[in-house]
């Protein structure tokens, strides 16, 4: 899977490109200490490129 990230005021960004499952989004927070939104957004990766539809946005909130 292609997975992407936003947050903050940001825009999308490729997180990653995961074979396994689940995969777990360990960066720090944009402000140490302040929970902040993410949102994720995914789409298939075969034979080196990314294809398919994405999937549905999800929105979490992230805190230490």
């Amino acid at each position: 899977m292609a997975i992407y990230s936003k947050r903050g005021t940001g825009g999308w960004e490729l997180l990653a490109i995961s074979t396994a499952s689940p995969y777990e989004d360990e960066r720090p927070l944009l402000v140490p200490g302040q929970p902040e939104i993410r949102e994720y957004k995914m789409r298939f990766w075969d034979d080196g490129a990314e294809n398919g539809d994405w999937t549905d946005v999800v929105t979490v909130t992230v805190s230490v």
